[in-house]
């Protein structure tokens, strides 16, 4: 029932109104991108839809649970892919666009199968977004039709390194890191690199017997300290060696070698490092880093899980793909085009990247967006590391042409 003003039918006070969604835009992400989707989609990588919404006529709050349809183009058979869980919403307590893109439980997401993921091309439109079983009219941004690009895999061999500690009264014990250290590391360069797979391998091998706490001393009057330098030219050696010896007997020689070296205690921290950071695509290159709780060490409070070596491990790898360090947080600038200010890992003026980590329930590690108001470049030396678009193509580039320079015939 309504009464009639002015030529124009009104709604009566309190009567209640149709309720409708509007769109406000769809963004397919694997590790970072914008609304433009300016970062290039790799095929056979895990890829999630983000739906942002606006509701009209929902008075009091709501569950809303979504259906999209995906497709290899435009008008071809489609698959339904429900969304991962619903979100609550109303007209009074909504999010805007901006902050549903930076909070995971704010949008309406949803996980693309692995088969739709190997596709060239795939074409995503919102099928329908349903409250209380109803369905509710749509409107706005509902489509979308993007390229997925070819990646190399990213080939790597971690190598844990054993060696013998003399703990306080003489008690000798040999330390390496624990399995657990491995997987949360292969999880993070899946979830963090521009890569569709990992083709792994991993060992644990008697570190050089020289190669032993202490791992650091004095510093020199310019900073530097002999003794971590000439451990790390150890494990530096033992692993050039280790990789010689494997690529003569068949190894991929596109394979990246990286030592896990566990910390066992907080005074047993071994500082990481990159043998080179090459110009020129070099897979030789290796690499060392330490591993172990985060809990040990109260500067790392960011992180949440149960080990930092996957993060860390990430940071020196990044620099056998020949990646330096921006400048922040008490780090040199060496890399003088990184275009985020205070390292991180967008902005405003760059197209707003957002982060986003997909989760691996295998770790217990859930779905989290990633603000770049908060987030910083796996260069820097700052908090809350994830990679920058800037590095991600960067790496994805390099990639490529160590893929090309160094496949076998």
């Amino acid at each position: 029932m309504g009464i009639l003003i002015e030529g124009k039918r009104r709604r009566l006070r309190g009567a209640p109104r149709a309720a409708s969604i509007e769109v406000l835009g769809l963004e397919v992400t694997q590790a970072i991108q914008n609304l433009a989707h300016q970062v290039p989609l790799i095929r056979s990588k895990s890829t999630v839809v983000r739906v942002y919404v606006k509701c009209t006529g929902l008075t009091a709050k709501r569950d809303l649970r979504g259906e999209i349809a995906v497709a290899s183009a435009p008008g071809a058979p489609a698959r339904y892919v429900p969304s991962t869980k619903s979100i609550i919403i109303s007209d009074k307590d909504q999010p805007d666009l901006g902050m549903q893109r930076r909070n995971a439980e704010m949008s309406l997401n949803f996980v693309l199968p692995l088969d739709v993921c190997s596709w060239p091309t795939v074409s995503i439109s919102v099928n329908h977004i349903r409250s209380a079983d109803t369905d509710l009219p749509l409107s706005g941004d509902l489509t979308t039709t993007l390229p997925l690009i070819d990646s190399p895999p990213l080939r790597i061999k971690v190598v844990g390194l054993r060696y013998l500690w003399t703990k306080p009264g003489g008690t000798q014990i040999d330390v390496s890191p624990e399995a657990f250290h491995f997987d949360f590391l292969r999880s993070f360069l899946g979830r963090a690199y521009p890569v569709p797979s990992i083709e792994w391998s991993q060992l644990v091998v008697q570190a050089n017997p020289q190669f032993a706490p202490p791992f650091s001393g004095p510093q020199t009057p310019d900073g530097d300290d002999p003794l971590w330098r000439a451990k790390l030219a150890i494990a530096h050696n033992q692993l050039a060696v280790l990789r010689a010896k494997d690529i003569e007997a068949g190894t991929d020689p596109r394979t990246h070698y990286y030592g896990l070296v566990s910390d066992a205690s907080a005074g047993l921290f071994f500082r990481g490092a990159a043998k080179d950071i090459p110009q020129v695509p070099d897979p030789s290159v290796v690499a060392v880093g330490p591993t172990g709780n985060p809990r040990q060490y109260p500067s790392l409070n960011w992180d949440k899980d149960a080990s930092y070596g996957d993060w860390y491990a990430a940071h020196e790898l990044s620099h056998t793909f020949g990646r330096f360090h921006p400048g922040f947080c008490g780090q040199d600038a060496s890399d003088g085009t990184f275009p985020y200010p205070d390292g991180r890992i967008g902005d405003l003026q760059h197209g707003d990247m957002i982060g986003l980590d997909v989760g691996d329930p295998t770790l217990n590690i859930p779905m989290a967006a990633l603000p770049h108001e908060k987030w910083h470049d796996i260069m820097s030396y700052c908090d809350d590391q994830w990679l920058s678009s800037y590095s991600y193509g960067a790496i994805l580039d390099r990639l490529k042409l160590e893929d090309a320079a160094f496949r076998v015939a």
